[in-house]
């Protein structure tokens, strides 16, 4: 880490030191024109000032940038950057003789363009972002959901020495089949109706582990099985609606 801090604080030294040579360079060549020009020197001076903050930022934060936006995109807006930071400066070059007005159209054009480009980008990168948290969120909802069917198969096992506690046991085995068969939990979005069925299911999948835990008794046994075949109908219901979505 001590090492990492090191060499961080190096390149930003560097990057500094690098940015004072180039704008006390650009001051000593440019001095007569800034007096003939001043209004146009300004904008060349405002538009080197964005490059070297480009090429900052790319060199300085590179683990920022990938981060944020993920290795391909960062590397495509760190290509973008550089690209536009070096057409600027020689198209400010190159328009030094025009008219001030024809030189600051051309930069803004460039620049519009090089914006655009990063809207996309993060446009693109937003969106990679989002899925990667669906993503996250269905794996772990689909981990509490496998969770609780499989502490729930341990408690009814360790209490199948009760006759009562096989058929329990037989019909929530037919359950677990029934879901592992099914397509996966918190897959399907944009139904609301398939969304709030996976969740009236883990509610009751909840209420099974609990009834699971307590001390056994017949009308707990009867109870315990209403359940199950009350989650049952939930998991075909979601399962119908899955179907009726996917034919649409």
């Amino acid at each position: 880490m001590a090492r990492r801090s090191g060499a961080n604080t190096a390149i930003l030294v560097g990057c500094i030191l690098f940015d004072a040579a180039v704008l006390l360079s650009f001051i000593n060549v440019f001095s007569l024109f800034s007096v003939l020009a001043p209004l146009k020197s300004l904008v060349m001076l405002f538009v080197l000032a964005i490059g070297l903050l480009i090429l900052n930022g790319v060199v300085a934060f590179p683990r920022l940038l990938a981060r944020k936006f993920g290795n391909a995109y960062a590397i495509a807006l760190s290509g973008a950057g550089l690209l536009y930071g070096g057409a600027a400066n020689v198209l400010s070059i190159l328009l030094i003789d025009a008219a001030t007005i024809t030189y600051v159209t051309w930069e803004l054009l460039l620049l519009s363009i090089f914006l655009l480009f990063c809207g996309i980008i993060g446009y693109f990168s937003r969106r990679r972002e989002l899925e990667a948290r669906r993503h996250h969120r269905e794996r772990a909802s689909e981990g509490m959901t496998w969770a609780l069917l499989l502490e729930i198969e341990e408690l009814l096992r360790s209490k199948n020495t009760h006759g009562a506690y096989k058929p329990l046991v037989q019909s929530f085995d037919r359950l677990k089949e029934r879901i592992q068969a099914s397509t996966p939990f918190y897959r399907i979005t944009g139904n609301q109706e398939v969304t709030d069925l996976e969740r009236s299911i883990n509610e009751r999948l909840t209420t099974l582990h609990i009834d699971a835990s307590l001390n056994f008794s017949n009308d707990h046994a009867d109870q315990m099985q209403d359940l199950i075949h009350e989650i049952g109908r939930l998991v075909r219901q979601r399962e119908q609606c899955i179907l009726k979505n996917n034919q649409r």
